[in-house]
């Protein structure tokens, strides 16, 4: 978490996963689920939303483009201005907290002693198939070696 909050702050959602996203009839696309709101670094939400959102496949194909955009995109509504490479390596460090609330999601029972009055919070395969993507995104990234190990 010291990791992800470094770098250029900005207003965020605290769960900006796909399924927290909707496309409106009008055309474009909104945020739903506000429970909460909070402010930190970009990169947090920004690789959350792209691991989870898309296919390993797509996210390969996908990630440094999408990054240049929303660095653009950022820029254009007033943002920090943040250099591409610095950018790269922020992403690619973070998506060890993103893939740790997956497998919370999933093993709430075993990280929780009152886990039989606690709810599911999500069904079973959607915490693997979001374990999955997290973990092939560290995985293609070369996470560990970004945050130095």
């Amino acid at each position: 978490m010291r990791i992800a909050s470094r770098g250029a702050r900005t207003y965020l959602h605290g769960d900006l996963r796909i399924a927290n996203t909707y496309i409106r009839r009008a055309g474009g696309m909104g945020i739903g689920d506000w429970q909460i709101g909070l402010q930190g670094c970009w990169v947090y939400e920004y690789a959350y939303l792209v691991a989870s959102a898309l296919e390993v496949e797509d996210r390969r194909v996908w990630e440094r483009d999408l990054l240049n955009f929303y660095l653009d995109r950022l820029g254009a509504a007033g943002g920090e201005a943040i250099p591409r490479e610095m950018a790269w390596l922020a992403y690619r460090q973070a998506f060890f907290y993103p893939s740790f609330a997956w497998v919370y999601t999933i093993g709430r029972s075993r990280l929780q002693p009152s886990s039989r009055l606690q709810p599911k919070f999500q069904p079973d395969d959607v915490s693997l198939a979001m374990i999955e993507r997290m973990s092939a995104a560290i995985d293609d990234l070369n996470s560990f070696a970004a945050i130095g190990l």
